[in-house]
């Protein structure tokens, strides 16, 4: 998987097929619009697999710490 990691410019990210932010209060949360100009088709398959794969993750870790 190809992956971009860094401070971006709108223009950088206008042809993504994907594009999501991070934070720990925010998890994943994909962007699919920058200044009314649509990335992607909807929310891409990667985001939507990092995502389940962080809360899998977090339950886990809070299930064993009980």
């Amino acid at each position: 998987m190809k992956l971009m990691e860094g401070r971006f410019i709108p223009d950088d990210v206008y042809d993504a097929d994907e594009v999501f932010i991070s934070s720990t209060t925010r998890e994943i949360m994909p962007v699919t619009k920058i200044d009314d100009i649509k990335i992607g088709s909807k929310t891409g398959k990667i985001t939507k697999a990092l995502l389940a794969a962080y809360r899998k993750k977090v339950d886990a870790y809070i299930k064993a710490h009980k």
